[in-house]
């Protein structure tokens, strides 16, 4: 008789709770998650940019382009605002 836990790992992937693989999962999980709002938030700046929300350029040096420009200008905010500090 097999049980849904038998061998390393339970079905579906996940560990086995209270074993070491659960317990380090669940560190990463707490990096992963604070590293995933600045990753969010950074994508939410860069796509407030129409031209990048929505491809309309043929080629791909174009929206690379917009995705520098758009960068640029991003940074450009927030040099502006440091210096008003």
């Amino acid at each position: 008789m097999t049980t849904p836990c038998s061998g390393r790992r339970c079905a579906g992937g996940a560990s086995r709770p209270g074993s070491p693989d659960a317990a380090s999962s669940r560190a990463n999980a707490s990096v992963g998650i604070a590293g995933r709002g600045k990753v969010e938030r950074t994508l939410s700046w860069v796509l407030a940019f129409r031209r990048l929300t929505v491809r309309y350029e043929r080629h791909a040096a174009s929206v690379h382009a917009f995705l520098h420009l758009g960068c640029a200008l991003i940074c450009l905010r927030f040099l502006r605002r440091a210096e008003a500090f």
